[in-house]
């Protein structure tokens, strides 16, 4: 795998897999950057329909500001792990990147390391159950 397709790939399970602190707006949680595109994408629907009186514009705002951070963040340690993977010796460069990935994806999926408040079932969640 090249250096460039692996560092799209973790970008992506970072995006998708790594929990990181919601703050201000109504209440904070452990969400990945997917999450709170999702909570955005909700506000954005909710100024369509309400208009912007309230408090959901500067939630939005909020939300917004926070996932764009993360994603230059990520997209910067993803920069640093593909180049680190990289310099692996012979196949092992080759599937470590999705090796990683796999093994991150099934313990997001196997074990409550998310927080996520908007959600009735309860705080704690895997990632199967975060995007309820």
């Amino acid at each position: 795998m090249s250096t460039l397709a692996s560092r799209r790939l973790l970008f992506v399970a970072l995006l998708l897999l790594l929990p990181l602190p919601l703050f201000g707006g109504v209440t904070t949680g452990l969400m990945p950057v997917a999450r709170m595109g999702l909570l955005g994408g909700v506000c954005l629907a909710m100024i369509f329909l309400e208009g912007t009186r309230g408090a959901v514009g500067l939630l939005l705002a909020l939300i917004a500001a926070q996932a764009a951070l993360y994603g230059i963040g990520l997209w910067l340690a993803a920069a640093l792990g593909a180049r680190w993977l990289a310099r692996l010796p012979g196949r092992a460069a080759r599937i470590a990147p999705l090796a990683l990935v796999l093994t991150a994806g099934l313990l997001a999926a196997s074990q409550p390391i998310y927080r996520t408040p908007f959600r009735a079932a309860g705080v704690q969640t895997t990632w199967l159950e975060v995007f309820e």
